[in-house]
């Protein structure tokens, strides 16, 4: 009987990695958001970054308004296609998921963001004042749409059942929002000192690691467990 019951959870769960693929796709085709020139640690609004960091990444955008239409738009439009994919699926296997808690719980998480960040802010005395501070700016750090799109993992994967799926959620979270809090390219001092044997101060180093390379970065434990959840769900079914 347990046994039944195991292979039941299975099947039921076997298709979480479908949606944690289109959410990772579409964070991974936002590299076309940037420009293609070397990555730059520069802030803030009347520089080369400009805040909020709408195509994700604090990084020179092609165009904010675009990055702003692609998340507002991509984001709902990858949770219709999960929508549509569950759907299929319930009719083919008679399983249901509570997958509207996990799209409410990302479009929730944009739209707080886009009411936030529409609330005026007074700009700066010294408005070049903001290239001069590299410290922890913890506001900051939010002020990217990757934070939703953690969000939707982290809800898919408690209601997918998926530990290892909240895991990769939480990490790509917490590189989004580093990345936002200190500026690009920016390693946390433990991490720069495991790549590098120095002795740095401070927060820590710098990577020039491109926006794609980045985006990888962040993406590759969901990628990783999209890959592992697939060929589970395959052999389930075998």
């Amino acid at each position: 009987m347990e046994r039944l019951k195991a292979r039941s959870r299975r099947r039921a769960h076997g298709g979480a990695w479908v949606p944690a693929a289109v959410l990772a796709a579409l964070v991974l085709l936002s590299t076309v958001l940037y420009r293609s020139a070397p990555p730059t640690a520069h802030w803030n609004s009347i520089g080369i970054v400009q805040f909020p960091y709408w195509a994700g990444l604090p990084a020179e955008q092609l165009s904010p308004p675009v990055s702003y239409l692609y998340w507002l738009v991509g984001l709902p439009a990858a949770f219709a296609v999960i929508a549509w994919w569950y759907r299929r699926r319930a009719r083919q296997t008679g399983f249901r998921v509570a997958w509207r808690l996990f799209a409410a719980v990302g479009l929730g998480a944009l739209l707080v963001l886009v009411v936030l960040l529409a609330v005026p802010t007074e700009p700066p005395a010294d408005p070049y004042a903001a290239h001069i501070d590299v410290g922890l700016r913890w506001g900051s750090g939010f002020a990217t749409p990757l934070i939703a799109v953690a969000a939707s993992l982290v809800a898919l994967a408690w209601v997918e059942r998926a530990p290892m799926l909240a895991a990769a959620g939480g990490w790509l979270a917490l590189l989004a929002w580093w990345q936002g809090a200190t500026r690009y390219g920016q390693l946390p001092y433990w991490l720069y000192r495991l790549f590098d044997g120095g002795q740095p101060i401070g927060l820590g180093g710098q990577t020039d690691l491109p926006v794609p390379g980045m985006l990888a970065l962040m993406c590759l434990p969901l990628l990783v467990w999209v890959v592992l959840a697939a060929v589970r769900s395959r052999a389930a079914r075998a």
